[in-house]
């Protein structure tokens, strides 16, 4: 992205440097998740989801991302929740308890 500012007070100096959004799209009923539950694996991005107060391992394929959440495309639905935190010490199976 290139823009040109009438610096008439002098408030910009030369190669100064911005950070800017630039709108693309809306994705009108995505599911989005916190993108910390995204773990990355030998055969693809996959979250833990909570089944019946057990863990189980999810294949998901990514959408666009928006600060810490991203958008899933495939492998969830809304209203499914995700492990967040604890996910160094789980695996499939292994009892979850929700905290409030």
């Amino acid at each position: 992205m290139k823009a040109q500012f009438d610096n008439a007070d002098d408030s910009l100096f030369p190669n100064q440097f911005v950070n800017a959004r630039l709108h693309l799209n809306t994705l009108d009923g995505a599911v989005t998740i916190p993108i910390d539950a995204v773990q990355y694996g030998s055969k693809g991005t996959y979250v833990y989801v909570v089944e019946e107060s057990k863990a189980k391992m999810r294949p998901i394929k990514l959408g666009s991302l928006e600060g810490a959440r991203t958008s899933v495309l495939e492998g969830l639905t809304e209203g499914e929740q995700v492990v967040l935190e604890g996910i160094d010490r789980l695996w499939e199976g292994k009892d979850v308890k929700v905290m409030e």
